[in-house]
């Protein structure tokens, strides 16, 4: 199982998409296997992931779940290094 770092805030436009796209971006530079797991429902962290493969830039697998997420996380988890839940 690998490392999970949650990003919650019950308040939005905090910056949480910003760390986790951030924050990703550097681990994965570093070699290390990376999924982002988004629990809202804005497309941020799509958009900006689609804009990474289209500059030929590491692509990072952006998952997403609602409600309760804690059966995607055991799961994804599994799957990398780190899992990073927006």
């Amino acid at each position: 199982m690998g490392k999970i770092l949650l990003v919650v805030s019950d308040k939005g436009g905090v910056g949480k998409s910003t760390y986790v796209a951030n924050t990703g971006s550097m681990l994965v530079n570093k070699g290390k296997s990376v999924i982002i797991l988004k629990t809202d429902k804005n497309h941020d962290l799509l958009s900006w992931n689609e804009k990474r493969t289209d500059n030929g830039l590491l692509t990072i697998p952006v998952h997403a779940a609602y409600g309760n997420v804690s059966n995607e996380i055991k799961r994804l988890s599994k799957l990398c290094e780190v899992l990073i839940v927006d």
